[in-house]
């Protein structure tokens, strides 16, 4: 695997997924009721352990995720890559998740982010998918996924 070639995924950079922790999100669109259309009065703030779900995303108009990568390599190792990269000492995983269509769109949101995932790899994100590609996965199904624009994990 490409990612394993430049050892992304070994420790120092691979942690354990326990120590990964969401500090906060911001969710807004999803529709709880139905899937056909967004919600725009539906707006969530979530910090610390509300941040409730392991997937990465959610699902809706816009959802945005700041993670921690805890412990003493992941915390210095953020710390060093986040300045090289802006000049930032800003120790954080930034991901986001935008979604314009909610059904019969060939491609209908994007996600992107960098930093740790939930999951304690290393990643750096740029994707655009369907809810089916997303359901399909890379590395096996994701079952149980929000659809269109309905409200849940995506």
């Amino acid at each position: 695997d490409a990612l394993d070639e430049l050892a992304l995924n070994r420790w120092p950079f691979l942690l354990e997924s326990s120590s990964v922790k969401p500090i906060a999100e911001v969710e807004y669109g999803a529709n709880y009721r139905t899937v056909a259309l967004p919600d725009f009065t539906c707006l969530w703030f979530r910090f610390g352990t509300a941040c409730f779900t392991r997937s990465l995303f959610r699902n809706g108009v816009l959802y945005a995720r700041l993670l921690f990568p805890g412990g003493l390599p992941g915390l210095l190792l953020a710390w060093l890559l986040l300045y090289g990269l802006t000049g930032w000492l800003v120790p954080v995983g930034l991901f986001v998740h935008l979604r314009w269509c909610g059904t019969g769109c060939r491609r209908q949101f994007l996600q992107a982010g960098i930093g740790w995932k939930l999951n304690g790899r290393f990643a750096v994100l740029l994707r655009m998918q369907s809810d089916d590609s997303a359901a399909a996965g890379v590395n096996g199904p994701n079952l149980g996924q929000a659809r269109g624009w309905g409200m849940g994990d995506h």
